[in-house]
């Protein structure tokens, strides 16, 4: 280093070597050591701590193997690295800060935090004082991380950080650039005066207050936020921010960008091919954040440029909020019907947050043909209850009562003329074993009355039998019960419609046609032995 070129902005202030010797070998891993200002930096003091971490015993053994200058201590891969940017900060100020590799007496070296600032020894000859940090196990663990984002094929930027946040671009990786759709040239010209320029203008108070925090505590910070992009839009880009050194005394904040996973990409294909419509909206300010493809067909929004534009806006060309706002729906997961433009629309809304915002993720679904189908399905099943209705009274006229009857639950729904003659209710579940010791039906007929429903739960299509049972009105009447299979749309049959009808006259009928058949035939039994006798006595 030649010492012409450095030119010193303040007087160098003599400094209390002991006390800060004291205080540094109590609370930190390292220690200090002093060169004078002059080419090689030759040696001015080191302290037991340094000599210590450095494993040689006594000052004069380290002098021996730095051949009395400082600088044979750094790597050589280092010295120029290390001589320029102390050169470049002392010509700004007394003070630099640099990190670099420091050789121990085995031969291997450690990395040390170097802080430096100008002083004059006892003769008036000025020197360099530097309080030297052991950070080899923070080195280690940034090449862990580097290793770790290069196998991630992440891309890098590093920023130094001026006065107020602005950043000043000092590096980019080509896949920045290709992010955005911008080329090289694009990207610095736009990035000369402030990269800040490149972030989406609302979300730059948010990068602000991470970058300072990042400097502040020297952390790893994960943050989202938007990128311009070339074609007028923003990108949505996850980034990791750490601190990266410092340059011309300015800290140096590396930034890695995350590209989209490829199940994250799969994710986004789905939801653009996706049916129902999904976008998200910041709950506080409108701003639409996303939208897929089935919402831009619905609200018919061409383009990418989304961005910084209000829901409203974008769905109603409206300048201010509309009236059904779905921000309405407070409960989470909450529903509502919409209708717009013929069409009808099922919206769920679900309240998150995101990234330190409110959000309303928004799920819309056309049901339009469903709506239609189930309004049609209203008039059927009007239609339905109408001819129920309308068969239950002409059964009522002809004397024969209804009822339905689902074998898979067995419940049975017994018409009206059915519940006044037998004395059942409307619905009566576990059909028919929860009658069957009624005193209704006559006992003699209990087991076949149940067989007969065993039969249609089992697939038979019609059954009948006749038996006795004491109606409502006291009196114990002939019945006909006829069970009839009716097939569902699928095929299926799970619903049996039986019929019951009084045929006391029937069956009288019967006992006069029997008795009759009776005599007639006693009659032609006499007939027969008058003939056999007359025919016997003129053979005789």
């Amino acid at each position: 280093m030649e010492e012409s070129r450095i030119e010193l902005k303040k007087e160098a202030q003599p400094i209390d070597i002991r006390k800060r010797q004291q205080l540094l070998t109590d609370t930190v891993a390292g220690g200090m050591l002093g060169g004078y200002m002059e080419p090689g930096f030759p040696f001015y003091f080191i302290d037991k701590q340094l000599l210590f971490w450095l494993g040689y015993s006594t000052q004069e053994e380290y002098v021996e193997d730095i051949e009395g200058m400082v600088e044979n201590g750094i790597h050589p891969e280092d010295r120029g690295y290390v001589s320029k940017n102390v050169e470049e900060q002392l010509a700004v100020g007394s003070r630099y800060m640099v990190d670099y590799r420091m050789k121990k007496q085995d031969g291997s070296y450690i990395w040390v935090h170097d802080v430096g600032e100008i002083t004059t020894d006892g003769d008036g000859r000025e020197a360099i004082i530097s309080v030297c940090y052991d950070i080899s196990k923070e080195k280690e663990h940034n090449d862990l991380l580097e290793n770790l984002l290069d196998g991630l094929e992440a891309s890098v930027a590093l920023y130094r950080v001026e006065k107020d946040t602005v950043l000043t671009l000092l590096k980019a990786s080509n896949d920045v650039m290709q992010m955005m759709n911008f080329t090289d040239e694009e990207y610095w010209e736009i990035c000369k005066d402030d990269a800040m320029d490149f972030v989406y203008a609302p979300d730059r108070d948010v990068v602000r207050k991470t970058i300072r925090r990042v400097v502040r505590e020297d952390i790893v910070v994960t943050e989202h936020f938007r990128l311009y992009n070339k074609k007028g839009g923003v990108t949505w880009t996850t980034t990791a921010m750490s601190k990266f050194g410092n340059e011309n005394g300015r800290p140096v904040v590396r930034v890695v960008f995350m590209p989209i996973s490829i199940q994250n990409e799969l994710q986004l294909q789905v939801l653009d091919s996706n049916y129902m419509s999904v976008y998200v909206i910041d709950e506080d300010t409108y701003e639409l954040y996303y939208a897929n493809n089935t919402a831009r067909e619905q609200f018919d929004i061409e383009g990418t440029g989304i961005a910084g534009k209000s829901c409203y806006d974008l769905f109603y060309k409206k300048e201010s909020p509309c009236k059904n706002c779905w921000r309405n729906l407070k409960e989470t997961n909450s529903s509502m019907t919409w209708e717009k433009d013929s069409k009808i629309y099922d919206i769920e809304v679900e309240k998150r947050s995101w990234n330190g915002r409110n959000i309303l993720i928004v799920y819309g679904r056309d049901i339009t043909k469903q709506y239609q189908m189930q309004k049609e399905a209203k008039k059927n099943q009007r239609r339905m209850r109408q001819s129920w209705e309308m068969m239950e009274i002409a059964c009522a006229f002809a004397g024969i009562y209804v009822l339905t009857y689902d074998t898979v639950t067995k419940t049975a729904y017994v018409g009206k003329t059915a519940q006044q003659a037998f004395g059942l209710p409307e619905v009566v579940k576990n059909f028919p074993e929860s009658i069957l010791y009624d005193s209704v039906i006559q006992p003699e007929y209990l087991k076949e009355y149940k067989n007969q429903f065993e039969k249609l739960r089992a697939g038979v299509k019609e059954t009948e039998m006749e038996f006795q049972a004491r109606l409502s009105d006291g009196n114990l009447h002939w019945i006909r019960l006829s069970g009839h299979q009716v097939s569902t749309t699928e095929g299926e049959n799970q619903t049996a419609v039986a019929t019951a009808q009084i045929i006391d006259t029937e069956k009288a009928m019967e006992a006069r046609v029997e008795t009759a058949r009776q005599k007639a035939q006693k009659s032609s039994d006499a007939m027969f032995y008058f003939i056999i006798n007359v025919t016997r006595n003129e053979v005789v």
